[in-house]
């Protein structure tokens, strides 16, 4: 509707008359007891509508980008590395100091605790 009454005001006003970017409906003008319009109620109530749009795109803005970075990130990674989380730069460090501790080696889901088991003979409750 709003495309349709602009294009009708550019083909009815003059070349150098401003044609508005925003419209709005409204039942009736606010006016004074002497039948005045009240401009100030106006503006308020444009500013609240402008307001509320303005919310409602920067909210499916938000909504999109979050679709798309979900969609980039599914397309990067293979199927079934989903379930893990991505690997940090000292997880090799981490792991080879794990291995030498241990004496064997270890691999991303292995729970480390219950390797440890094996080292301190099978009870891991350590020295104590």
């Amino acid at each position: 509707m709003q495309a349709t009454l602009r294009a009708w005001l550019a083909q009815q006003l003059p070349w150098w008359a401003c044609v508005p970017q925003h419209f709005m409906l409204l039942p009736s003008l606010p006016r004074t007891p002497a039948g005045k319009v009240l401009r100030p109620v106006l503006a308020a109530m444009a500013e609240q509508q402008l307001g509320q749009q303005r919310q409602q795109q920067l909210e499916q803005q938000q909504q999109l980008d979050q679709q798309q970075l979900l969609e980039q990130q599914q397309q990067q990674q293979p199927p079934d590395s989903r379930l893990l989380p991505p690997p940090a730069y000292s997880e090799p460090a981490i792991m080879s100091v794990f291995t030498s501790l241990l004496g064997h080696g270890l691999e991303p889901c292995d729970d480390f605790f219950a390797a440890g088991k094996c080292y301190r003979g099978g009870n891991g409750e350590g020295d104590r």
